[in-house]
């Protein structure tokens, strides 16, 4: 019976009715091993429905990811909550349509897991999609990425604030890797057919003539950080793989997309 018992929870555990995947159990090649178990929240009421999953990870040494996704929930439901504005403007709109479909708050914060057993790195994105009417549901991503000894940022691995000399013009890191993303949207005219939009999503439209300078007028704003299109990534054995949110950069039927970089191309770029 022992021997049976330790062959059991060295492999993946299934629910014994429904099949659905509880916990996984892994080792990298440097014998390190992250034991990764789901749970789940479900929040509802006649107004709206919070579903949400995460993991506890045990290299999630300080439970971010439980914070992110209860402070995610918790702020849907106080936004929500009944008696609140969202819900006594969508009550004053029922008693003007009268005919109107009783309408439905959804929320729902699902993961995927992805492994670098040649980084010895877990990493997880999150995507929280909210539907409040319309077409179709908005969706935001998230991403966490941990190795053995905790947390590590998109800092851990490249160098971001720095420049690098190209054709004898100092050029910012976090610009030329955002142009780096934009030149690989290139390749992929299907998923990115306006450049125009991943141009403007990433901020690049917004430089003035020397390629480095903002240019308020452009943008229409005070300013614009080009490291916020490097702080949602997922490690992988071949590179780094950089999300955006629905819309953000392209069309919102592409969803949530990723755009990898890989390491050779990232070679200037990483830290030590």
């Amino acid at each position: 019976m022992i021997g049976i018992l330790l062959v059991i929870t060295g492999v993946t555990w299934y629910g014994w009715k429904t099949g659905k995947l509880f916990s996984k159990k892994e080792i990298t090649n440097n014998k390190i091993e992250t034991i990764e178990t789901k749970k789940n929240i479900t929040e509802t009421t006649d107004f709206y429905t919070i579903k949400a999953e995460y993991p506890i990870e045990p290299w999630d040494k300080d439970g971010v990811l439980e914070q992110f996704v209860k402070q995610i929930v918790d702020q849907k439901k106080e936004e929500w909550k009944i008696g609140g504005e969202a819900y006594n403007s969508e009550k004053e709109t029922e008693d003007e349509y009268s005919d109107r479909p009783k309408m439905v708050y959804e929320s729902n914060i699902f993961y995927e897991k992805f492994e670098s057993k040649k980084m010895g790195t877990v990493s997880y994105l999150f995507k929280i999609s909210e539907y409040t009417g319309g077409a179709n549901a908005n969706e935001e991503v998230q991403t966490f990425t941990f190795s053995k000894e905790g947390k590590m940022d998109i800092e851990s691995f490249l160098n971001i604030s720095d420049s690098q000399l190209v054709n004898g013009k100092k050029i910012p890191n976090d610009i030329a890797l955002s142009r780096m993303i934009f030149e690989k949207t290139q390749n992929d005219l299907d998923n990115f057919p306006d450049t125009d939009m991943v141009s403007d999503g990433l901020g690049l439209s917004y430089l003035g003539a020397d390629g480095i300078t903002l240019d308020h007028k452009k943008c229409n704003c005070d300013g614009f950080f080009y490291g916020s299109n490097l702080q949602n990534f997922v490690v992988t054995d071949n590179g780094l793989v950089f999300y955006f949110g629905k819309g953000n950069i392209t069309a919102r039927v592409a969803g949530s997309i990723g755009i990898e970089l890989n390491w050779e191309s990232l070679k200037p770029y990483l830290n030590k």
